[in-house]
């Protein structure tokens, strides 16, 4: 009887704690469910908090650390083939925390992330704890491809807020199989 209520136990309970602290001082914690499922914690000297699913151990939907700022934490994972995401978890005990699919890039400074857009809309730019959101839509990109294979750099300017986006465009809407060129927009990050 007393080994049946030890196995109970034990697969009640979690297997370990993993821990990660960052330089700035927050922390990340995987509790392991189950030897392949973990719940991820975060927090600091001041507040813990937890998102409320599981995420795999193995190769894929494993959140890493990627960076910090004062008030967000920046995990990043693959997802398969052409396929990343990006959660980024508040330093404060009000915010929320926010998914990111295929992040391109970050402003680390400023709070800002650009992804791709769907369709016209070439690359979006969030600013993470407003929403406010900005995009470059243009029909002048390369080709049939994804947008993100046409993007060939993204640059944030937190002192000027702004972000400076290069493509790679087609050139002629009625032939854009015609030659390929870059091109580069300003895009204003102010509210």
């Amino acid at each position: 009887m007393h080994a049946q209520a030890l196995i109970l136990l034990l697969t009640l309970c979690p297997l370990f704690h993993q821990r990660e602290t960052t330089l700035g001082g927050a922390f990340i914690e995987r509790t392991y469910v189950s030897n392949t499922e973990y719940r991820l914690s975060w927090g600091n000297v001041r507040f813990t908090r937890s998102l409320p699913h599981t995420f795999s151990s193995g190769p894929f939907d494993n959140p890493k650390f990627d960076w910090e700022n004062p008030e967000y934490l920046c995990l990043r994972a693959e997802c398969g083939t052409d396929c990343w995401y990006a959660v980024l978890l508040p330093l404060d005990e009000d915010a929320d925390y926010v998914f990111y699919r295929r992040p391109l890039a970050y402003d680390t400074i400023g709070n800002h992330v650009a992804f791709p857009g769907v369709g016209d809309t070439l690359v979006t730019i969030d600013h993470i704890r407003t929403g406010l959101r900005r995009s470059l839509i243009t029909w002048d990109r390369c080709g049939d491809q994804e947008n993100y294979a046409c993007i060939r750099r993204i640059t944030f300017d937190a002192a000027r807020c702004e972000a400076s986006i290069t493509w790679l465009a087609c050139g002629s809407e009625s032939h854009p199989e015609a030659y390929s060129t870059e091109r580069t927009m300003l895009i204003s990050l102010r509210p």
